[in-house]
């Protein structure tokens, strides 16, 4: 087997998405929300699968499934739920009494070697970006920063609302932005002053009141040979914090903003070509993307494609 991670043929035996549409494929079978059933089903597979590391006791499954107050026929609600699971497992040709495993009042679930969760591709993708750029590899940091943004963008489980599902959205923001500033960073070193702008607005308009995306447009901007349109990002958030928050921008900030001032007295140097920009990656549905994004992992550095946590002041 190959040192660098499972085979192709691992990947594509087990994959679980939970954004977009929450789905298992596992054995040619699809177990999507229609064969899942209801809204607990679907939160407790979600469940099952975020806290997979550890087992969960029936009472934190019915408290995350029903509330702080639970039906009073939680238990054999709970026990109906986990039959009507373990029976789609065997369906996909998972064997049950494994994958979903039982004891002392607790359930875990195991998921086979090389399955692909695509939760868990956002951190890969947008890390791997980053160190793309610390090695000097801004045409990779590009390339896994955009196929990180196109699985932020990719909302989980839609339509609920549960403290610890938005404390896991909460996760993928702080991502999200990584995965922006690397973008937008890959952007300045390639000489794309576009990507960089496109980048660093969309940090800003996710994060309005974090300071190094504003600053991150302002270098952008400036890159592209648009000082005046700097000057003015920071001049849109010195009111939006005194109008927030009472405050000034941070030192750093308006350090930036003196460096484009002085920039402006000296005369601009006409704006290199950008290199050709390669499409995005492809937004066939996310279960395609999430075997596609995993498997990149496993070749050789690739030309990266375009895409269209710092302090926040308080």
């Amino acid at each position: 087997m190959d040192s660098r991670g499972p085979s192709p043929a691992a990947f594509a035996g087990l994959r679980v998405t939970l954004t977009g549409t929450v789905a298992v494929h596992a054995g040619g079978a699809v177990l999507d929300a229609r064969r899942l059933g209801g809204r607990q089903a679907r939160l407790l597979l979600a469940l099952l699968v975020v806290e997979r590391v550890r087992p969960l006791h029936r009472e934190e499954i019915a408290e995350r499934l029903w509330g702080e107050h639970p039906p009073d026929a939680w238990e054999s609600a709970l026990r109906s739920l986990i039959s009507r699971l373990r029976a789609l497992l065997a369906e996909a040709g998972l064997p049950p009494a494994e994958a979903l495993r039982t004891a002392f009042g607790c359930y875990q679930l195991h998921l086979p070697p090389g399955g692909v969760v695509d939760l868990d591709l956002l951190p890969r993708a947008a890390a791997a970006a980053e160190e793309a750029l610390a090695t000097g590899r801004p045409d990779v940091a590009a390339g896994e920063a955009a196929c990180a943004c196109e699985l932020a963008a990719r909302p989980l489980l839609p339509g609920e609302d549960a403290p610890w599902l938005e404390r896991l959205r909460e996760e993928r923001r702080g991502w999200h932005l990584r995965a922006l500033d690397a973008l937008g960073a890959a952007g300045l070193r390639l000489g794309d002053g576009r990507l960089a702008v496109e980048a660093a607005e969309e940090a800003v308009a996710l994060e309005p009141l974090r300071e190094a995306g504003y600053a991150r447009l302002m270098k952008a901007h400036s890159a592209a040979g648009n000082r005046g349109e700097a000057l003015r990002v920071y001049e849109r958030l010195r009111r939006l914090l005194s109008d927030e928050l009472g405050v000034d921008p941070a030192p750093e900030l308006s350090a930036v903003h003196l460096e484009v001032l002085h920039a402006w007295r000296e005369p601009p140097s006409p704006p290199s070509a950008p290199p050709p920009r390669l499409p995005g990656p492809d937004p066939a549905g996310v279960a395609e993307l999430a075997v596609e994004v995993a498997l990149s992992y496993r070749r050789a550095p690739r030309r990266g494609s375009a895409a269209s946590t710092a302090r926040i002041r308080s």
